[in-house]
């Protein structure tokens, strides 16, 4: 029986909100065992405090994290955002490439759906976007090795029909994601004056580089004047200020 697009729309927002959330949890779970075996997610969030409340997100959300004096965060609360952020952004365990392009890809399908669930959703996409899901949660499940969380998401993936109401947190969800996004194209005028004298930076390291294939000689270093001095000393600063565009 043919689908509503108000129900596709239902499906593809439940499985966002439900079942990648659910593996994204498992795969928090694994970075923080993977940093320490006998740390809990509470344990891992305060040994990261200091680093947490130095960024945007988790200002914002310090109450969800950290709720109070011997109080656990309770995790099924979390914004779905929270698990990207402290997956690739703060937990010390090093994933593949692959999984953090996985994880940013799944941010990008749920930006894709958001626009459609206003356009509409045929047949076509909504079968296209189940199977993109399901490809790149399929290899976190892989990472993980768990057969019982791969066979429930594949279960739940193949669902046709949902009673709970799942697109209002998701439109919800998308409002956050694309607030920490715009952050990130935005910058202050003292962070695009840094990225201005970066450019600078660079182009007079190209310069040489010219000059010194041209003579065909191997030239002895050249010193730099004050100015390119002054320009090298800010790179820290501007990487730290790139760090921030997103997160402070």
């Amino acid at each position: 029986m043919a689908q509503s697009d108000n129900t596709k729309s239902n499906i593809l927002a439940y499985v966002h909100m439900h079942v990648v959330r659910r593996v994204l949890r498992r795969l928090l779970e694994y970075c923080v065992y993977q940093e320490d075996n006998t740390w809990t997610v509470d344990r891992f969030l305060f040994q990261n405090m200091h680093r947490i409340l130095e960024t945007r997100i988790g200002r914002e959300t310090r109450q969800v994290l950290f709720p109070g004096y011997r109080e656990d965060t309770n995790v099924a609360s979390w914004p779905l955002i929270l698990f990207p952020f402290l997956i690739t952004e703060i937990s010390g365990t090093s994933l593949s490439s692959e999984i953090v392009d996985i994880i940013r890809q799944l941010t990008d399908l749920r930006h894709t759906l958001h626009g459609r669930i206003f356009s509409g959703i045929s047949d076509q996409f909504f079968h296209d976007h189940l199977n993109d899901i399901e490809a790149r949660l399929t290899n976190i499940c892989d990472l993980l090795n768990d057969d019982e969380l791969t066979r429930q998401t594949l279960s739940d993936l193949r669902t046709e029909e949902v009673r709970e109401d799942y697109i209002e947190d998701f439109k919800n969800n998308y409002k956050q994601e694309k607030s920490y996004r715009e952050q990130m194209t935005s910058l202050r005028p003292e962070q695009l004056r840094l990225h201005q004298q970066l450019e600078k930076v660079v182009n007079l390291r190209e310069e040489r580089e010219r000059e010194r294939g041209a003579s065909g000689k191997c030239l002895p270093p050249q010193p730099y004047d004050q100015c390119t001095v002054d320009l090298r000393s800010q790179y820290i600063h501007i990487f730290q200020y790139s760090y921030q565009v997103y997160y402070v």
